[in-house]
C-alpha cells in the first residue's frame, strides 16, 4: 500500500469527510477504526488537533456533496464538551493530569 503524503489539503479533505459522517470531530479511535491512524499524527504536525477542531464545521460544509444539505452542527452538551477538550488538553501535552485538563477545559468554555 502507497504511504499517504498528509499535507493542509488531503488532511482538510480526509478529515471532512469522517466530520460528514460523524457530525463532530472524530476521536483518535475512531480515526484508526477507519484505517486513518495517521491522519491523527499529520493534525499535530500542521496545526495541532485543536486548530483542525476548530475547523469541524467548515469541513463537514465543504465535505458535503453537492446537492446534499449540509450536516446540522448540534451544540454539544455541556460536560460533553468539557469532557472532549479535556481529551485534547491531554492528547496536546498540557501539563498535569486528567482532573488538570478538566478544570482548565471547564475555565476555557466558560470564558468563551
Amino acid at each position: 500500500m502507497a504511504r499517504r503524503i498528509w499535507d493542509e489539503e488531503t488532511i482538510g479533505h480526509t478529515l471532512g469527510g469522517v466530520i460528514a459522517e460523524l457530525g463532530r470531530m472524530p476521536t483518535r479511535t475512531e480515526l484508526e477504526e477507519r484505517g486513518l491512524s495517521s491522519l491523527w499524527s499529520a493534525m499535530r504536525r500542521n496545526g495541532g488537533t485543536r486548530f483542525w477542531a476548530a475547523q469541524a464545521t467548515a469541513l463537514a460544509v465543504a465535505a458535503t456533496p453537492v446537492g446534499m444539505a449540509p450536516p446540522v452542527v448540534v451544540e454539544e452538551p455541556v460536560e460533553e464538551r468539557i469532557r472532549l477538550r479535556a481529551y485534547f488538553l491531554a492528547i496536546e501535552g498540557a501539563p498535569g493530569g486528567p482532573e488538570a485538563h478538566w478544570l482548565r477545559a471547564e475555565r476555557e468554555l466558560v470564558a468563551s
